[in-house]
């Protein structure tokens, strides 16, 4: 179920934070026509974002080098020769199968953007904001059911408490795997987790066991695995030096304090979605992300995303840190099926006569295996699930309900990846934002004694 629809709200074609990035889907070239002045402008990062006004027009633009265009045609030949189609990922938002797009980044003035370059600047105009660094948040301070404050600590070990005003509310976004932390460090989380924080050597006191709320915080822990094929590419093609982005030349650095040139790009050059129908008739789906490493070679890194099924655990040591209890990554065998089909599905189309590509790994006809992807295979670092908003009343895996507050608390909030039920079909920095955006527009209007709140952040 679609988080946005759970909250009461039909999911948007866009988040209403823009990401302009591009204007047009990705048109296969002819190998004449690659020239920056082709009509396939700005592959990466063209825009500013603007917050709040979608149709601003950009500050910037790149001109992306002939190199880059080359790597474009290589890939979009080698997609659409075998049926798949160009559209534009932001316009096209459903169609997930099959496709391939212009990467879309939040780029903002040529450097990644995020919450942080978003909207603490826009936090920091505020007169009742205050922001404190080096501060770690170590617990909310309950008394029974309501927060009354929360224990920081700095960087020398001294502890302060931060009380709430009356009415006042705590929200948490510490991320999938530091808001789990502060909930069991509260008395919330499953009884074994809690003991092992009653009993550790951190210090941390926790409420009477009578005010315990047995809730699943750090279960239903999900990420994208991601699976990485090489392949040389049958047309020269040229790649940006590592040396030139470690040393680069003062054109590239000019062009960089303006927002634009090299510098200012993700190395991704495209992007492409699929999904397969798996053995239990359930969908899984894919994106894919391809850059250029070295001349004469492309490099895609295969997600598994929308669909899996593997589930971890996060749970927390003696000496405070979270761990996890189980790993989240490939756990079951219709996920390292599907992925290695895929992945296999991809080196067959390079071994076409016709391919622009040649797999430089498994090559004569060699396959991936599942102890090869088992081998190799890497962390998204997109984690989601461990503190689950509910889908439905009897939810019983659920930490927070539809106003992303925590249950059986009458104040605390968490609003992060945390909340997310299940992942998305691609990156999850997207719908994190646009949730965080809906759930401080329903905890504004929850009717408190006085409309008073406090943010601590770290």
């Amino acid at each position: 179920m679609h988080i946005l629809r759970v909250m009461g709200i039909k999911p948007p074609a866009a988040p209403q934070i823009q990401f302009l990035f591009t204007r047009s889907p990705v048109r296969v070239p002819s190998e004449g026509q690659l020239d920056p002045d082709n009509g396939i402008n700005s592959i990466i990062g063209q825009s500013k974002q603007v917050l709040r006004l979608p149709t601003a027009a950009s500050k910037f633009r790149n001109v992306v080098s002939k190199s880059a265009y080359k790597i474009l045609f290589i890939l979009s030949t080698f997609l659409s020769s075998n049926g798949w189609k160009s559209v534009n990922a932001l316009e096209k938002t459903n169609e997930k199968h099959q496709i391939f797009s212009h990467p879309p980044w939040d780029i903002q003035n040529g450097l990644r953007a995020g919450p942080v370059k978003s909207y603490l600047p826009l936090a920091k105009k505020l007169t009742n904001f205050k922001l404190l660094l080096l501060t770690e948040v170590v617990q909310a301070v309950r008394n029974g059911t309501t927060v009354s404050g929360v224990l920081t600590k700095d960087t020398a070990g001294n502890q302060q408490i931060i009380n709430l005003k009356a009415g006042g509310k705590l929200i948490l976004a510490a991320g999938a795997l530091a808001s789990p932390r502060i909930l069991f460090n509260s008395g919330i989380g499953p009884s074994d987790q809690l003991a092992i924080v009653a009993n550790g050597t951190t210090g941390v006191t926790l409420p009477a066991q009578s005010q315990w709320l047995d809730l699943p915080v750090g279960q239903n822990l999900k990420d994208h695995p991601i699976f990485t094929l090489t392949f040389n590419t049958k047309q020269n093609q040229t790649s940006m030096a590592q040396a030139d982005f470690k040393s680069p030349s003062p054109n590239n650095v000019a062009m960089f304090s303006k927002g634009a040139g090299p510098l200012a790009q993700s190395g991704q050059r495209l992007s492409f979605w699929t999904s397969i129908n798996a053995a239990n008739s359930s969908y899984k789906y894919f994106q894919g992300t391809c850059n250029s490493p070295s001349p004469g070679t492309i490099r895609i890194k295969t997600y598994l995303t929308h669909g899996l099924t593997s589930v971890g655990q996060l749970g927390i040591t003696p000496a405070g840190a979270t761990t996890f209890l189980t790993k989240p990554w490939l756990t079951t065998p219709e996920d390292k099926t599907a992925l290695v089909d895929f992945s296999n599905s991809l080196l067959t189309m390079s071994r076409a006569n016709t391919s622009t590509i040649t797999s430089n790994t498994y090559t004569n006809g060699s396959l991936v295996t599942e102890t090869d992807l088992l081998n190799t295979y890497t962390t998204g670092s997109h984690f989601v699930g461990t503190a689950k908003m509910q889908t439905s009343p009897d939810d019983a895996n659920a930490v927070v309900d539809k106003d992303t507050k925590v249950l059986g608390m009458t104040n605390l909030f968490v609003v992060d990846a945390s909340v997310h039920p299940d992942l998305p079909t691609g990156n999850t920095q997207a719908i994190v934002m646009v949730v965080a955006e809906r759930a401080a527009e329903r905890i504004l209007a929850l009717k408190t004694r006085k409309r008073s709140s406090r943010v601590v952040g770290r």
